[in-house]
């Protein structure tokens, strides 16, 4: 059996959430299969990890905003 080529996200993770533009620290308060919620200063809000990138995207969109892990 293969090893995952990434760790799974975990509750408490550090992450920044990455707008076009500007990046927002954040940490993560729930993850559930292919969803974690965010908590950042202006909220929260669900990502999803994009079938299409491979990427945590806001849920709903397909490219941004983004997350990166800030651990890793």
């Amino acid at each position: 059996m293969t090893p995952p080529s990434r760790r799974l996200p975990t509750v408490g993770d550090a992450v920044t959430v990455q707008h076009l533009g500007s990046t927002e620290q954040g940490h993560l308060i729930a993850v559930e299969g292919r969803r974690v919620f965010v908590e950042t200063e202006s909220g929260t809000e669900w990502f999803e990890l994009s079938k299409t990138t491979g990427r945590f995207v806001r849920a709903g969109e397909a490219y941004f905003p983004r997350l990166i892990w800030r651990d890793r």
